[in-house]
């Protein structure tokens, strides 16, 4: 019975945090946000209404153990999302519910662009090992999805389907939502996740932006001119950087990569952290990692600015985790008011 309970929690986290994700990603520009207490339980409404210059306001909420955030937004921009899951050996116990939670995220994107007829694109990346071990983890789950077919990071690396490595197929990653073909590859890359290896998210955040690199982000608006559109990363770990404890190097190297999503590409980078504890630097990396802090290169004392200022409680964020146990879920994402430019 506890272990159904704490499975249920879990997957009720996940889900309310991509679907906090989905609320402030999706829309270039913010209104209004509050934040309100409410009973426990998770809860998602979402209503639209048609302005006079032809755009939408969206108001978006969603809740879950006590807290609501609610988002009031414009759409009409198109998205190029990655999602870079993590699928190390740690995951095992809880990956049907990020298989679940990924699911509805990808259905809810798909909703929305086919109810505001908007071309939303989304790929997914996994990360897990590195060289941990040649014979048996060597690269395992570091790898490209298109569809159930698994492109690992480098040649030979383990638990991957196909010889091809990723970095030939990173042109082909984006799936486009509203489509049978790619909303069906999507479904079939969120089955084929699996649990192994270490945490190298340093990979995953390389291969996100081997997609951008190979993918235009504009497009012909329907008057004939160019649009750019948003990019954003959504990174998910239950981890620390590397294969036993935190791996400073690891970790350098995914802020790196990191830095040049936020400034060579222009991306949004979310951080999604399921913790049952995490130490200083833990929280230090996830947030570093973030567009919380763009310039941030490497874990080492230097003066980086966050993009927030002032009180903690009333402050942007692109970084929520757990801060208890599994068992009672007191996570903290304090109030969700992100402007995607």
């Amino acid at each position: 019975m506890e272990r159904m309970k704490k499975t249920k929690i879990i997957s009720s986290f996940l889900a309310v945090l991509l679907v906090l994700v989905l609320s402030v990603v999706m829309l270039p520009k913010q209104t209004s946000a509050e934040t309100t207490n409410q009973e426990s339980g998770v809860v998602v409404d979402k209503t639209a209404i048609l302005e006079d210059d032809g755009t939408y306001t969206i108001n978006l909420s969603a809740y879950a153990t006590g807290t609501t955030t609610t988002v009031t937004e414009k759409s009409g921009e198109p998205l190029d999302i990655v999602l870079v899951l993590d699928q190390s050996g740690s995951m095992k116990d809880y990956l049907a519910d990020l298989k679940t939670a990924a699911g509805s995220f990808i259905k809810t994107i798909k909703d929305n662009a086919e109810e505001y007829n908007v071309d939303h694109r989304i790929a997914i990346v996994g990360f897990a090992g590195a060289t941990y071990s040649k014979s048996e983890y060597y690269y395992a789950n570091t790898e490209l999805f298109i569809g159930a077919k698994q492109y690992n990071y480098i040649e030979d690396g383990k638990e991957s389907t196909e010889n091809e490595i990723a970095s030939t197929q990173y042109s082909n990653a984006f799936q486009n939502v509203t489509t049978s073909a790619g909303s069906g590859n999507l479904n079939a890359s969120v089955n084929a996740l699996a649990a192994k290896g270490g945490t190298h998210m340093d990979l995953g955040m390389e291969m996100a932006n081997g997609i951008f690199d190979a993918n235009p982000n504009t497009y012909t608006k329907a008057d004939g001119t160019t649009g750019t559109r948003t990019r954003i990363v959504v990174m998910f770990t239950d981890g620390e950087p590397g294969d036993n404890g935190f791996d400073t190097t690891v970790a350098n190297n995914a802020l790196r990569e990191a830095y040049a999503t936020k400034n060579t590409y222009g991306a949004s980078v979310y951080t999604v952290g399921l913790y049952s504890s995490a130490g200083d630097n833990v929280q230090t990396f996830m947030n570093y990692l973030s567009s919380n802090y763009p310039t941030a290169q490497s874990m080492e004392e230097y003066v980086y600015t966050p993009v927030y200022s002032g009180d903690l409680n009333t402050r942007e964020t692109y970084y929520i985790a757990s801060n208890d146990s599994y068992s009672s879920i007191k996570y903290t994402w304090r109030q969700w008011r992100i402007n995607c430019y």
